[in-house]
């Protein structure tokens, strides 16, 4: 996206756009919402027309709804009432789109593959005492340890 300069249209609800969204490369994504589930003309007039006040003809987009399932109408009507000749549908839209790549621009790694947080490295490298190293997750479900004056009271 950053390479070609291309501008990602997230077609999803305002709501899950604040849930989720792609961030990087920064300001390559806008969030334009396709309201409701109709996709007759006049829908897509006003959506175009929504588009047109945030866009230009010019840019490169690529088009993403929730799943790829209207996205290529949407292009079409870029393309022949806005003049849009380089609008692209993005293929699986926008869970296809995540399902590749995460929202800050990595790709997403395999399935079944260790990829390290920091965190087991943090753990691992911690010289600690039996009883303070238990208040980590091993401790799940039970009562956390007790440490100086609780300890020596009990």
């Amino acid at each position: 996206m950053e390479k070609e300069e291309f501008l990602f249209i997230d077609c999803r609800s305002a709501k899950d756009y604040d849930r989720a969204h792609i961030t990087k490369p920064p300001q390559k994504t806008r969030n334009i919402p396709m309201d409701g589930e109709g996709m007759g003309e006049r829908e897509l007039a006003a959506w175009v027309k929504k588009c047109a006040e945030k866009t230009r003809p010019s840019m490169k987009l690529l088009v993403a709804d929730v799943d790829g399932t209207r996205a290529e109408a949407m292009v079409r009507a870029l393309r022949a009432s806005g003049g849009y000749a380089n609008a692209f549908a993005v293929e699986g839209g926008y869970n296809g789109w995540t399902a590749k790549y995460t929202t800050f621009g990595r790709k997403v790694p395999p399935k079944g593959r260790f990829v390290s947080t920091g965190k087991e490295a943090l753990k691992s490298g911690l010289d600690l005492d039996a009883t303070v190293a238990a208040a980590y997750e091993e401790n799940w479900g039970k009562a956390p340890p007790k440490h100086g004056d609780e300890a020596a009271a009990s």
